[in-house]
């Protein structure tokens, strides 16, 4: 009933303990699921951890380098096979658990995404640096105001789409990184799809490095340019 998407750059650290509670979790709802983990040529040998395990659920979608993340999702799209997907980050920053809550939340108030937030109510960022929680808080309320969204965290990848939806909204993205958050979400509430929120704890990362730099914020700031004129 579920797919899991998980793009992987040198996660070699986190990628184990993250799929032992994504399988632990998904195994709790007794349905359907599917792992589908998008690595872009990790150094640190991350495919090859996953591939070593032989989960028959996981599949490994190798990719020739680092693309990006929205471009990522887009490759493995074609994989999934079960009408709702999670999308999460790799680096145990998001709790598996609170997916059947996503799922409950999807199926009794019939919506099409449900996105967990940082910033509503029982939300909260833990083990952030001042400057950390600077720019997301920027960046989020840039794009909040600047094109009139709706909802709360628009930078998190923490999310349960209904496939058909995804299907939909990823054809019209055109930002690979860091922006690929704000702009399907924009886009979603653009083209009228019913959003809900659920409040996430969002983790610091324990191993590993941050993927996020100079180079995706000045990615994100222009797609936040690109969009305010194509969706106002």
């Amino acid at each position: 009933m579920i797919n899991v998407m998980l793009p992987t750059y040198n996660e070699a650290e986190n990628i184990v303990p993250l799929l032992n509670m994504l399988q632990q979790t998904l195994e709790s709802i007794n349905k359907g699921y599917y792992i589908i983990v998008i690595d872009d040529n990790s150094p640190d040998g991350t495919a090859e951890i996953v591939k070593g395990l032989d989960i028959p659920n996981v599949f490994v979608l190798e990719r020739s380098g680092k693309k990006g993340l929205g471009s990522a999702y887009m490759d493995g799209l074609s994989h999934c096979k079960y009408p709702y997907t999670v999308i999460l980050d790799s680096d145990l920053q998001h709790d598996p658990s609170t997916i059947p809550l996503m799922l409950d939340i999807a199926t009794t108030k019939r919506c099409d995404i449900v996105t967990g937030t940082r910033y509503a109510k029982g939300g909260m960022v833990c083990g952030w640096p001042f400057r950390r929680k600077l720019v997301s808080s920027i960046a989020n309320n840039l794009a909040k105001y600047t094109i009139g969204l709706q909802a709360t965290d628009l930078t998190g990848s923490f999310r349960l789409f209904k496939t058909e939806v995804l299907k939909r909204l990823i054809p019209l993205m055109n930002c690979k990184g860091f922006g690929f958050q704000m702009e399907i979400i924009a886009r979603a509430e653009c083209l009228g799809f019913k959003i809900e929120e659920t409040p996430v704890v969002f983790y610091d990362r324990n191993a590993g490095d941050s993927k996020l730099g100079v180079s995706e914020i000045l990615l994100y700031l222009k797609s936040l340019c690109v969009l305010y004129f194509s969706v106002n």
